[in-house]
């Protein structure tokens, strides 16, 4: 269900610019091909000067098609995604402006080397580059979705009265093997943690005031309090997963998802790949 509302949303934000494009009377084209005459703005120029979109916008081949692209967020609405490609970006879609044959039109292109190398390489070669672009692609966004649900999850399963069978063995082995999601949450004041168990942190000109979560644990019977240090230490391996845990699947996030999965939690496809097991 999350990931059909995330495909939902990324339809309305496809159509909110395709709106535009038709509005400023654009002609929208495919993704071009490696091998298309289509060649992007910023890779064309004239004799003298490169070509913008408002200088192109009167050659018949002006055109654009539709990119997800990274892009800069204002700092009040930037979220933690806490994916590997950029901090402080979302993906959003956005418009290439394109000529459609800059060597009909006259400009003067960038890409006849590229191209001469390119044409070295086979179509199965080309193909499979192609596909695993596609699987990035997929991961990262069933990645995203499987984030949402499994963080609810979390939350609601740190609602519990005592901790679950295994959590104390867990607990240990994470402050054994002194992974860096722990201590970086040690020094960070344990703030997803905090959240994960509804308690809100505030920070000062020190840093972050852990007084709240200090005083949760003092007023919490033994068996909450027992969950509270099983909340801390999942939340700082959460707070440190994102698109590239699928990728590579290092031991500690390997140990995470598997006690997810022992306590309840069904892994996806993609949530399987980060426990390092095989999946799609």
């Amino acid at each position: 269900m999350q990931q059909f509302r995330d495909e939902r949303e990324d339809r309305e934000a496809q159509a909110a610019v395709l709106a535009e494009l038709a509005e400023a009377g654009v002609t929208v084209v495919e993704h071009p091909r490696w091998d298309s005459p289509v060649q992007s703005l910023d890779q064309l120029s004239t004799e003298a000067n490169p070509i913008t979109v408002e200088s192109h916008m009167s050659c018949p081949g002006h055109a654009a098609y539709l990119a997800e692209v990274w892009t800069d967020v204002d700092e009040d609405e930037q979220v933690d995604t806490n994916d590997d490609e950029d901090d402080g970006s979302v993906l959003a879609w956005e418009a290439i402006y394109v000529c459609t044959d800059p060597v009909a039109n006259g400009h003067i292109t960038e890409q006849a080397s590229r191209r001469s190398a390119a044409s070295e390489r086979t179509e199965a070669d080309i193909e499979a580059e192609r596909q695993e672009r596609r699987n990035v692609l997929a991961n990262n966004k069933a990645w995203r979705s499987a984030e949402s649900v499994r963080r609810e999850w979390l939350a609601k399963f740190l609602e519990r009265k005592s901790a679950p069978k295994d959590a104390q063995r867990f607990i240990y082995a994470a402050i054994t093997h002194g992974d860096f999601e722990l201590t970086k949450a040690m020094q960070d004041g344990h703030v997803f943690g905090a959240e994960l168990l509804g308690i809100e942190m505030d920070s000062s000109g020190y840093g972050i005031n852990r007084q709240p979560l200090i005083d949760t644990l003092n007023n919490a019977i033994e068996a909450r309090a027992q969950v509270m240090a099983l909340a801390l230490v999942l939340g700082a391996y959460e707070s440190q997963t994102g698109v590239h845990c699928w990728r590579s699947a290092r031991e500690a996030t390997r140990r995470y998802m598997s006690a997810l999965a022992s306590w309840g939690y069904v892994l996806s496809d993609v949530e399987n790949l980060a426990a390092g097991e095989s999946g799609n």
